[in-house]
């Protein structure tokens, strides 16, 4: 097997750990709703609905930790679907606060994919360069 570069485990993990952390962010605004107004379940309720993107972004880094071309593609959609929904509603910036880090997470997975198939050895499985041998 090929020994992993550290280039190579930036490459791996950085689109991994910007999603977590895009993740978290969406998340950070859903915390408003628990100054709101309201008993308990109300408040779990608004809460549950408004992380739902960070759900997401969960389910599609899920899916794209083991199928990268997918996961690109998947954030890719995503920053696609956000840009048309918040096209004449949201101001330039704000819809590239969203959209962008979608779109560099989907680029990252989408050039780890490709250097991965470049780079497939037959007989090998998955492209995670934390399990290379020394």
């Amino acid at each position: 097997m090929k020994k992993s570069t550290t280039a190579d485990l930036i490459l791996y993990y950085s689109p991994r750990v910007l999603a977590i952390i895009f993740a978290l962010f969406l998340g950070m605004f859903s915390l408003d709703i628990l100054a709101m107004k309201g008993d308990f379940w109300k408040k779990m309720a608004g809460l549950l609905i408004h992380l739902i993107p960070s759900f997401i972004i969960i389910i599609s880094l899920i899916i794209a930790w083991k199928k990268e071309f997918m996961g690109a593609m998947l954030f890719f959609s995503l920053a696609l679907g956000y840009i048309l929904m918040a096209w004449n509603r949201q101001n330039f910036t704000a819809i590239l606060l969203i959209a962008g880090p979608m779109i560099l997470i989907g680029t990252l997975f989408l050039i780890n994919d490709k250097k991965a198939k470049k780079e497939d050895v037959p007989g090998e499985t998955g492209n995670n360069p934390g399990n290379s041998e020394e």
